[in-house]
């Protein structure tokens, strides 16, 4: 993907595969970065494909202390009373987003210690550590398949893996010390519950993933890792 930001476009914008858009979805997330040049990434409204009213992302902002992004109004049915002039948050998704170009270059584009997962925020941090801006703009409107393809193709075990280790790199990547040392307690306790859940359920490979994700993660073992998980 970093290829990309080396074209001599001024913008690119990235759209998952399980994904639906509205016809000017991009023209509005343009129009939302041309206001200000300090903005260097921006995010759509995004709705579910399932129903088409309940909202996924509807703007976010990072929780230092939980080492994740909290998405606002999720699953919350449109009432008409959204929100709906653009707004600058503080984490971006990577399900759908516009980038300029210039900015990414500058940050030397996407991690890629973190090969799917978190790679969306850890970009949104270092932007923002930069001076530069992201922002939601709620006219510009997609609906989502959650994870459908990694469902689908990779399987739950997968997402478990790479979410364990990429959240851990994240956090010791942003987090103050103290930050770190209240996450790595929750995360921990966070995590032997799933272990155990998925033990008792008999979802055995779920539960190997999340240990495998923590010990490649004390390993420094980052990027794209050969996992058998379905």
């Amino acid at each position: 993907l970093n290829k990309l930001f080396k074209t001599g476009c001024r913008y690119v914008c990235f759209v998952s595969n399980d994904v639906i858009v509205a016809p000017d979805f991009l023209q509005q997330m343009v129009a939302v970065a041309e206001c200000d040049p300090s903005i260097a990434a921006v995010n759509p409204r995004i709705y579910y494909t399932q129903p088409s009213n309940c909202l996924w992302f509807d703007g976010c902002y990072f929780n230092p202390w939980l080492g994740r992004g909290i998405h606002r109004s999720y699953r919350k049915t449109d009432d008409g009373s959204l929100i709906d002039t653009p707004t600058e948050i503080s984490c971006m998704t990577g399900c759908v987003y516009l980038v300029r170009t210039a900015v990414a270059e500058l940050i030397d584009g996407f991690d890629d210690r973190y090969f799917n997962y978190a790679e969306d925020t850890d970009m949104s941090l270092r932007i923002i550590k930069l001076g530069y801006k992201v922002y939601f703009a709620p006219r510009s409107v997609v609906w989502h398949s959650e994870s459908y393809d990694i469902h689908k193709n990779a399987g739950r075990a997968y997402q478990n893996y790479y979410l364990t280790r990429n959240v851990m790199l994240l956090m010791q990547s942003h987090g103050t010390p103290l930050q770190r040392f209240v996450f790595n307690l929750f995360f921990f306790a966070q995590s032997l519950c799933r272990i155990g859940a998925y033990a008792v359920r008999g979802e055995v490979q779920r539960a190997e993933a999340v240990v495998k994700g923590y010990i490649d993660h004390v390993l420094n073992r980052y990027g794209k890792q050969k996992v058998n998980f379905r």
